[in-house]
């Protein structure tokens, strides 16, 4: 792991560790009146679970267990992070916690593995071709890494644009869409931050340890 991974990898963490804090004690993501009958945080943690496992099969079925791996580990993250993030974004606009846009929530979180395979598998995709093309001696794990998510970049940000375009656009329909699309443009961002600094190297890692032989040569 080098050093830009250990200091992304511990800025999520403590992102997702203060926000989940924060609505486990009640000091943000707090629903009430109506909105509290709405949603369960029950159903968001089985929701995301039910993200990852599919992110993992996904990956086993159309690829190989190294893409599941790196898949479910993205997924895994960037569900953790934007819930952590909305729930911190939620004590400067409480009207994400209030109907209507309570009612979107559960919908919301479970669309980041939607951005996530948008931002991930053409990094993840990209690494496995530098893999499969080169050798580890012209072009070890590690340089493919890094190249992997350079190689990508473009094709990303051009996809992140335009997500970015449709969702702004949705923000001139009231006040109210605010709550609304903000938790979404969370997601969109987290999943790009993902990309940038994470998934190529939950592939590395996936790769190191599922082919130690390959990678020697």
């Amino acid at each position: 792991m080098n050093a830009k991974f250990k200091t992304s990898l511990l800025l999520s963490i403590a992102i997702i560790l203060v926000g989940i804090a924060l609505a486990l004690t009640g000091m943000s993501f707090t629903f009430e009146g109506s909105a509290k009958y709405v949603v369960e945080f029950s159903q968001i943690w089985l929701c995301m679970f039910a993200g990852v496992v599919f992110a993992l099969l996904f990956g086993f079925v159309r690829y190989d267990r190294v893409h599941a791996l790196a898949l479910s580990a993205s997924v895994l993250h960037n569900y953790l992070m934007s819930f952590a993030v909305i729930s911190i974004v939620s004590l400067i606009l409480p009207g994400i916690t209030q109907i209507p846009a309570a009612n979107a929530i559960p919908f919301i979180l479970v669309s980041a593995i939607a951005f996530t395979l948008a931002q991930a598998l053409p990094v993840i995709s990209k690494a496995a071709q530098l893999y499969r093309s080169t050798s580890r001696r012209e072009m070890p794990v590690e340089d493919i890494v890094v190249n992997s998510v350079k190689d990508s970049r473009n094709l990303r940000l051009s996809i992140l644009v335009v997500e970015l375009i449709f969702l702004v656009a949705l923000l001139f329909g009231g006040k109210g869409m605010i709550a609304v699309i903000l938790p979404i443009i969370v997601i969109a961002l987290v999943s790009f931050y993902s990309a940038e600094n994470l998934a190529s190297h939950f592939w590395g890692l996936a790769i190191s340890k599922l082919r130690p032989r390959k990678q020697s040569r």
